[in-house]
C-alpha cells in the first residue's frame, strides 16, 4: 500500500505537481502550514514582509490587517511574533479561508477571519484604528502569465494576476483602504521584481510618507512600506 502510494505521488511530481502540494504541508518563518491548490503556496519572500513588519515598533496590542490572506501563514505568522496583536486576515476565498482557520489552529493561535473582497468600499469601512496593515496581493502581469512556472500553474489563477501591468491590487488596496490606518500607520506591500518605483509612487499618490524599501535574501527589492500622515 505504501508503494502504492509512493508511485501515485510520483506520477504527480512528474507532471509537475507542486512538491508542498503532495505533501499538504509547508515551512513559513519556522511554523508549519497546511496547503493545497485552494491556496497560494508560502514562499520564502513572503518571510521578507514578515520581518519587516516585525521590525516596525508598533504601539502596545497593536491592531494588524492582513489582506489577501490566502493560506493564513503571513496573518499567523504577525499573531504568534507580536504580543497581544489583534490580527484579522481578510480574504475572498471561502476555500481559502477554511485554510486559514486550519492554519491558525494548526499552530495554536487566534485569528479573526473576515471572508470579503478587499476591493470592496464597503468592506474596508468595516476597519478603523489599524496599527499596520500587510498585504502580499496577485501582482504578475499579462506577460508573467504566459510563462509561467509549470509548477506555478497548478496555483489558484486568482492570488497571482495582478492585471495587465501587474499593479492593479496596489492601485486599489492603497485608495480604499488608507482611511482605515490610524496616524502613523503602516501600509506594507510585497512586490515582484522591478515593482518597487511604481509601487512607491501609488504610495506618494495617496499621501503615504517615510516610504521605505526591504530586499530579500536575494537582493531582489521584496517589500515597500509607508506611513500614513
Amino acid at each position: 500500500e505504501l508503494l502504492e502510494d509512493l508511485e501515485e505521488v510520483l506520477l504527480k511530481r512528474e507532471q509537475r505537481v507542486p512538491l508542498q502540494y503532495l505533501m499538504g504541508e509547508c515551512e513559513f518563518m519556522g511554523f508549519d502550514f497546511s496547503v493545497d491548490e485552494r491556496v497560494l503556496i508560502p514562499r520564502q519572500d513572503t518571510e521578507t514582509l514578515v520581518e519587516t513588519v516585525l521590525k516596525i515598533k508598533l504601539p502596545e496590542n497593536p491592531k494588524i490587517l492582513d489582506l489577501c490572506s490566502g493560506s493564513g501563514c503571513i496573518a499567523v505568522s504577525l499573531a504568534l511574533n507580536i504580543k497581544n496583536a489583534d490580527v484579522t486576515a481578510v480574504e475572498i476565498s471561502d476555500k481559502a479561508a477554511e485554510y486559514i482557520k486550519k492554519n491558525a489552529e494548526l499552530n495554536n493561535t487566534d485569528l479573526n477571519i473576515v471572508k470579503d473582497d478587499v476591493l470592496s468600499e464597503k468592506t474596508a469601512e468595516i476597519f478603523s484604528g489599524i496599527d499596520a496593515i500587510v498585504c502580499n496581493p496577485p501582482y504578475l502581469t499579462a506577460d508573467d502569465m504566459k510563462s509561467l512556472q509549470k509548477e506555478v500553474t497548478f496555483e489558484p489563477e486568482t492570488a497571482l494576476f495582478g492585471g495587465k501591468d501587474g499593479l492593479d491590487f496596489y492601485r486599489s488596496i492603497t485608495k480604499l483602504w488608507k482611511d482605515c490606518l490610524k496616524s502613523g500607520g503602516i501600509l506594507a506591500y510585497e512586490i515582484g521584481m522591478g515593482q518597487e518605483d511604481a509601487v512607491m509612487k501609488i504610495l506618494e499618490e495617496n499621501n503615504f510618507i517615510n516610504i521605505e524599501m526591504t530586499e530579500d535574501l536575494s537582493g531582489i527589492i521584496r517589500v515597500v512600506r509607508g506611513e500614513k500622515i
